[in-house]
């Protein structure tokens, strides 16, 4: 039995939702990724292209692999006779293939190799696996009501090392996995200002993910950024990590504008308003701070909404 969207905030609307306008481009992956070096200090940033044929388009999506011990490079990986196309490596795999008549996405992280048999310490970075894509999209063109998130997630596998399980640390050791926005204030409405927005799918150390409201300690120079992740019990009634599909479909500009409101009271975003802000990215997957083995499949990834009327 899969999780389905709370009565209220999460109504059955798939018919109007599938008519509305794609924002994300290429949302079955189906044109293969861009993959990042393993640091966002990096030179270049982007090593170059992960598909599974050489006459695509240009790829949308990133797959970032930062702190990693094992990169994918360009050219990895290769399409089977069954027509999955699959990229692995000791840290990390890749792999998109049909099952049901639908596009499933499937990214495990190995976090047991990553951690090169020691547990992380406070301070030290961790690796992560995520899909992502830049967006330019101005929140204010869209009619709010019609503005909706959509996808199906689940964890297949998140297990902890043998030989670390009696050493780990909650506070420092995890698997998890959220969505994450970069949310902007527009550029006229000053310095354009940003936080996180994210919506919590899986933490190992919970049954549901808790809400996380704080400064991004990830971040290197620059001022950090606040993050909002909501509470997981806004969205999930079960446990997430069970094994089996869960879905959400949720009306994203009432969780923009607390967002927004919950940055402003952490002393953010002061002068902003909803409609000053724009999508600027987009992505979902890993960060693994602990030796877990953790594998999320994903399907029907979408972002939709109808545009507003000219004048």
């Amino acid at each position: 039995m899969q999780t389905v969207c709370r009565v209220g905030l999460f109504l059955a609307c798939f018919g109007a939702f599938a008519a509305a306008e794609s924002i994300f481009n290429d949302p079955q992956f189906a044109n293969g990724f861009v993959i990042s070096a393993d640091s966002t200090k990096a030179r270049p940033l982007e090593l170059g292209l992960l598909q599974p044929a050489t006459d695509l388009p240009a790829p949308s999506w990133r797959l970032a692999q930062w702190g990693t011990r094992a990169m994918l490079q360009p050219g990895d990986g290769a399409v089977d006779a069954a027509g999955v196309w699959r990229a692995a490596n000791a840290a990390k795999t890749m792999e998109r293939r049909m099952e049901g008549g639908e596009t499933l996405l499937s990214l495990r992280l190995n976090g047991d190799y990553e951690s090169g048999g020691k547990l992380r310490a406070k301070g030290e970075a961790w690796p992560h696996l995520l899909v992502g894509q830049k967006m330019d999209v101005p929140l204010g063109h869209f009619a709010e009501e019609s503005l909706r998130f959509r996808v199906d997630l689940r964890v297949a596998r998140s297990k902890a090392a043998a030989w670390a399980k009696d050493a780990l640390k909650r506070p420092l050791h995890t698997a998890q996995v959220s969505a994450y926005w970069m949310v902007r204030g527009d550029a006229a409405a000053g310095s354009a200002p940003m936080f996180w927005f994210g919506i919590p799918f899986f933490d190992v150390r919970h049954d549901v993910p808790p809400g996380h409201f704080a400064m991004d300690t990830a971040q290197s120079g620059g001022a950090a950024k606040f993050i909002c992740n909501l509470e997981g019990s806004r969205f999930w009634d079960r446990p997430t990590g069970d094994g089996a599909w869960h879905t959400i479909d949720v009306a994203l500009a009432p969780l923009l504008r607390e967002g927004l409101r919950r940055a402003q009271e952490h002393g953010h975003m002061k002068a902003v308003a909803y409609d000053d802000l724009r999508f600027t990215s987009f992505n979902l997957g890993w960060e693994v701070t602990g030796p877990y083995d953790a594998t999320l499949e994903i399907r029907n990834l979408a972002l939709r909404g109808d545009r507003k009327a000219g004048p």
